[in-house]
């Protein structure tokens, strides 16, 4: 069975939404009750950086949350989420890198001004650095959904729920990403999709 470790509150969330799109049997292990220290040293003795998530799936194991949706998606789905073309897989994998490092820094750098430097170490231009730089890939995103419903066309992808991942933490931030309406919309759409309230908790 697959295991993922990490609690809900961490970028394993989004393997959880993976795995609920994907109906497949697996355990959570979320580790609420330990202290960082404690979760680095349970989780070391599963993958060599000791941050979550992890995960376990037999033999293998594996850290990083995009690599794991992308592992998962790839094994153990239907060719809706992992498209059946190389052509196809490739825009996947497009939109996942541009995920990691054109969505997320911006992201994490006004999270982490926000919630973690909030004393003497904040440091607001950075924080408006952050929002400012945010603009240009939204932007990106605005005009591929133009057209088209999802990242790469009609059909709901690992492409989408990685990028939506990253996206979802700005509604701790309260970003207002009302003006991206195209953005806006395909977010709600990702969001209401059965298998993301599930991960959350919902039933």
């Amino acid at each position: 069975m697959i295991r993922l470790y990490g609690p809900l509150q961490s970028r394993a969330a989004r393997c959880l939404w993976m795995l609920e799109e994907l109906s497949i049997p697996y355990e959570h292990v979320p580790m609420d009750d330990l202290s960082r220290e404690e979760r680095r040293k349970a989780i070391g003795a599963v993958t060599i950086t000791g941050k979550a998530p992890a995960m376990e799936d037999g033999n293998l194991k594996l850290f990083e949350s995009t690599a794991i949706n992308l592992y998962l998606a790839a094994k153990y789905d239907d060719r809706e989420l992992w498209p059946a073309t190389q052509a196809q897989r490739a825009h996947v994998l497009q939109w996942a890198f541009f995920a990691m490092t054109e969505l997320e820094p911006p992201i994490v750098t006004m999270f982490m001004q926000k919630f973690v430097h909030t004393g003497d170490n904040h440091n607001e231009a950075a924080a408006q650095a952050a929002e400012a730089a945010l603009a240009e890939p939204l932007g990106v995103l605005e005009k591929q959904l133009a057209r088209r419903s999802h990242l790469l066309g009609d059909q709901f992808t690992a492409a989408d729920l990685i990028c939506v991942s990253v996206l979802d933490m700005l509604g701790m931030l309260g970003y207002d990403i009302a003006s991206q309406a195209k953005v806006n919309k395909w977010m709600n759409s990702c969001k209401k999709r059965p298998a993301y309230a599930r991960s959350r908790g919902a039933a």
